[in-house]
């Protein structure tokens, strides 16, 4: 990406987050961020994916910013939580019920073994960095899901998003691949610059 176009795209990220602020929703009509291949495995894809399946009552979305704050909508009839340690972006865009707290305090904050579904993408390599802490956050996660619960784990493979390689993480090792059907795969990697992996996991039902 040359500096002319890395500006432009920080200058239309700033003004979308300023809509945001005033009030307005982008999620449906945000061309130009739903454009990224990234996203749109997610949205399009993904998220619909998880919100289509009925089973799933308690879910729990890690991190809360304006381009995360109309995923309520998917999952408006179900448990849908949200885990934000910064406390105004919890309250702004977490929704009701939303957690002012780190993931890795999670199964401090969440009782255990009530969880159908973590959704953890974006964050790791964005303020989570060190083995330690993500390695707090798989075994709170694994505690905090039911037994057969899922977790979808999302990660940009790039060098200076990616400190080290996650899935040789000891903490992800507690849970089993498990075959997406949207894609027959227990893995997919967006096709673009920012290789984003979304990795489909569960927690072992024995």
């Amino acid at each position: 990406m040359s500096i002319k176009h890395y500006f432009n795209a920080r200058l239309r990220l700033c003004g979308r987050r300023a809509l945001v602020r005033l009030g307005f929703d982008l999620y449906q009509t945000d061309r130009w961020y739903r454009g990224n291949d990234d996203r749109r495995l997610l949205e399009t894809q993904i998220l619909p994916y998880y919100a289509g399946r009925t089973e799933l009552n308690d879910l729990l979305f890690v991190g809360a910013q304006w381009y995360t704050r109309g995923y309520r909508r998917l999952f408006r009839r179900r448990n849908y939580r949200v885990i934000e340690i910064d406390p105004i972006a919890a309250r702004r865009y977490g929704g009701t019920g939303a957690i002012a707290a780190s993931c890795t305090d999670v199964a401090q904050v969440v009782p255990e073994h009530s969880l159908d579904l973590i959704l953890f993408t974006g964050v790791f390599g964005y303020g989570l960095d060190r083995r330690d802490e993500l390695e707090q956050a798989f075994a709170g996660f694994f505690d905090c899901l039911r037994p057969g619960g899922e977790l979808l784990f999302g990660f940009d493979d790039v060098p200076w998003h990616c400190p080290f390689n996650p899935l040789e993480s000891a903490g992800l090792q507690l849970y089993e691949p498990l075959v997406c059907p949207v894609f027959g795969s227990d893995r997919i990697v967006s096709q673009d610059s920012w290789r984003k992996t979304y990795c489909f996991l569960r927690r072992p039902i024995n």
